[in-house]
């Protein structure tokens, strides 16, 4: 499967919750699609995927390569069980993969928290070309402060080459491929399980012209959050015919208990005009745990409509 999707690139190498400052480590992304059952830590974590991919392929085109999908052919969870704040606490996964001529780009495995409110993702991508081997990475940072302790399942994984060639893994089928699909982790220390409660929302451009030297969609969420802190909203659109809701990743200037973010979606001057749909609004915590909502019902009494307009 080939894609066309260009955004800021971002680290080859990392341990990250999704959504947790330093901002300096995760760019903010430009844009993200959400798809359809997708969730939004799931559209973060693709969309900072295919970020780090496309700046590697930039650098190394490979174009005159036949086109054969990478695949991911075996998999070991090497550190089993980590302890928050502890030096050691560092995953190590080893990975079987292949590929054709093009050479690997990179591959990145999807952790779930047990209660499927935080993501954390180990990635890899080779020294030079690569087009199959067995590698143990051991990541450079140590498990996330306010961690959930419990079993982590592995519920997706992905993996690309420089001819552009895209696969992803559902959890059954990583199931097949990794013998023991979960990392345990243990907290002694602060955890934060809940995400922000959204307590209200507005649209502030119910229109959105295209031709205006700045053509943005932006609404806010106001809520609430219990222990680490609100720190970045999100209000997704859709494009009359489209399959995808769009919004930019846009943190908050720091993180609130109680208070209200702004969430934007850049437009472009060639996308189409007509009504928009607003598909998803989700709220998510420094932690990394995020309310979402995609219900049309809840949607309407939140910001009042479920549609915007875009015009010339």
């Amino acid at each position: 499967m080939k894609r066309n999707l260009t955004v800021a690139a971002l680290a080859a190498l990392s341990l990250s919750a999704i959504t947790a400052p330093p901002a300096s480590a995760n760019p903010p992304l430009r844009q993200i699609r959400i798809a359809h059952g997708e969730t939004i830590q799931q559209a973060i974590q693709r969309a900072r995927f295919t970020a780090r991919m496309d700046a590697l392929r930039a650098a190394t085109p490979r174009s005159d390569v036949k086109d054969v999908q990478p695949a991911i052919t075996s998999g070991t969870i090497v550190s089993t069980t980590l302890t928050v704040g502890v030096a050691t606490s560092i995953p190590e996964v080893t990975v079987g993969y292949k590929t054709g001529a093009a050479g690997l780009v990179g591959l990145s495995l999807i952790f779930s928290s047990p209660n499927g409110n935080e993501s954390l993702s180990v990635n890899y991508s080779p020294q030079g070309l690569s087009t199959r081997g067995d590698v143990t990475v051991e990541q450079p940072g140590n498990v996330p402060y306010y961690t959930q302790p419990g079993q982590w399942q592995l519920v997706a994984a992905y993996i690309e080459d420089y001819a552009g060639n895209f696969v992803s893994y559902s959890q059954s089928q990583l199931a097949t491929l990794f013998p023991t699909p979960y990392i345990t982790f243990v907290n002694n220390g602060p955890i934060d399980i809940t995400p922000p409660v959204v307590t209200s929302g507005q649209i502030l451009t119910p229109t959105v012209k295209l031709s205006s030297p700045l053509p943005v969609f932006e609404a806010t969420l106001t809520g609430t959050d219990d222990v680490s802190g609100m720190y970045e909203p999100f209000v997704a659109i859709q494009a009359p015919g489209a399959t995808y809701g769009l919004v930019d990743e846009a943190p908050m200037p720091f993180p609130l208990l109680s208070g209200t973010g702004t969430a934007y979606t850049t437009l472009n001057s060639t996308d189409p005009t007509g009504e928009w749909t607003i598909t998803t609004y989700a709220l998510c915590d420094v932690a990394g745990k995020c309310f979402s909502d995609r219900s049309a019902t809840d949607i309407q009494n939140l910001f009042g409509t479920t549609t915007i307009k875009v015009t010339n």
